[in-house]
């Protein structure tokens, strides 16, 4: 059995979804995780996993989202029995130049990624990281928790 853990299907991109579902089930993939990327696509995302028997979702905030980071509201989709994770968080470098204010934004993600960890091991739900030219940092922090 194959499972996708990482399958953005709440993209607006997808205006074929039934077709992509079913095509990756002729694929035997038979359960999807959508991870979450940004607040706002957590009620599409949601809604997907009850359309569909096998699809589940994750609640949080990828690392270039990190602003939009709230702990209630990733509480409150944590309680849903479809919401099986928390992520996809973490941290990412790759898109930081020298015009952005480098070591804030690093700051922000390791402390949004330290708190989803955090809230992980108080729902003791499974986490989904997303690690992007930042091993080491991300190593570092997940040592530490």
């Amino acid at each position: 059995m194959i499972i996708d853990t990482h399958c953005h299907l709440d993209d607006k991109r997808y205006d074929d979804l039934d077709e992509v579902i079913e095509r990756a089930l002729e694929a035997n993939v038979k359960k999807m995780i959508i991870p979450a990327a940004d607040i706002e696509d957590l009620p599409r995302a949601k809604e997907i996993s009850y359309k569909f028997k096998d699809i589940y979702f994750a609640s949080g905030v990828h690392p270039n989202n990190a602003k939009q980071f709230d702990e209630k509201v990733i509480k409150e989709y944590l309680l849903d029995e479809r919401c099986i994770a928390v992520g996809e968080c973490g941290l990412d470098y790759y898109y930081l130049s020298d015009e952005d204010d480098k070591e804030e934004i690093k700051k922000q993600q390791e402390e949004v990624f330290i708190k989803q960890i955090e809230i992980a091991k108080e729902f003791k739900k499974p986490l989904i990281v997303h690690i992007r030219e930042a091993s080491k940092d991300s190593y570092d922090i997940l040592k530490a928790q």
